[in-house]
């Protein structure tokens, strides 16, 4: 095989595979659903700490720290930290103060009860963090389930854009590689003597 076929087919093979990587998150952020009540469970708490905001390098979050509930940390944060009072938030409540959360049923009896088993991989990362969807007190609503799913269909439908324009993009680069290679290949065939009759 001549080393332009060679090459053309590597670029192909390997186009794909980012293609279908792309295609792949591009997928997962379509299959992504609004959570439903029946899928969380309220937490009446005090704060044993105030609130704090935790930085990364590309995000932030708020840790809430709730004293009926001592080494676990309740986050909002990512995207769901756009769908917040979080300044309202943090000038509102303070040690001591009650606060209401509501959280998915999941890490309720994964992190909770623990009547749900974990994985290895929560076994040893990030046990102690528990995602908020829900923050409120009897007088003000910070977070609401309304919010936390506008927020995150939002960022869903600009992760499949961008995935599913990557996705698109490579796999046609990897098609354009393969007839490449094709035409390379017919071009480079030798034409062969024929008898005569």
């Amino acid at each position: 095989m001549d080393q332009t076929v060679r090459t053309n087919l590597r670029y192909a093979i390997g186009a794909s595979l980012f293609g279908l990587i792309f295609l792949w998150f591009a997928v997962h952020f379509y299959n992504q659903a609004d959570v439903g009540p029946k899928e969380t469970i309220q937490l009446n708490g005090t704060l044993s700490e105030n609130l704090k905001t935790e930085r990364h390098r590309r995000s932030q979050s708020l840790v809430i720290k709730l004293a009926e509930y001592p080494g676990l940390q309740f986050h909002i944060g990512g995207v769901s930290l756009k769908g917040t009072a979080s300044s309202d938030l943090k000038a509102d409540l303070h040690i001591g103060n009650p606060i209401r959360l509501t959280i998915s049923q999941t890490d309720y009896g994964k992190k909770i009860t623990r009547k749900i088993p974990l994985s290895f991989w929560e076994s040893y990362w990030n046990f102690e963090r528990i995602h908020v969807l829900e923050a409120s007190t009897d007088e003000f609503d910070y977070l609401t389930l309304a919010d936390y799913n506008r927020v995150h269909r939002q960022n869903a439908r600009w992760g499949m854009g961008v995935f599913g324009f990557f996705s698109v993009l490579f796999l046609a680069a990897a098609a354009l590689f393969y007839a490449k290679r094709h035409e390379a290949s017919f071009e480079q065939k030798p034409n062969k003597r024929k008898r005569k009759s």
